[in-house]
């Protein structure tokens, strides 16, 4: 099990390295790796954070609802 999950973790980070620019610095390949969030700036943090609704939340907003009077 544990070295199930270790090689998984080797082949995401060769995946990592070829993604995000060859990167060699072996902590921010693992930090990409197990967050896949290259950073906190605007475009990838949780919107929440900024105070903002996540797209989910904008989608059920901007859905119209259907109202059944015949119950």
């Amino acid at each position: 099990m544990r070295a199930q999950r270790r090689h998984k973790l080797e082949v995401l980070k060769e995946k990592v390295k070829k993604y995000y620019g060859g990167t060699t610095d072996p902590k921010r390949i693992g930090h990409l790796a197990n967050t896949r969030t290259p950073c906190s700036c605007a475009m990838c943090c949780n919107p929440r954070r900024r105070g903002e609704k996540t797209l989910q939340e904008k989608r059920l907003e901007n859905e119209p609802r259907i109202l059944r009077m015949d119950v």
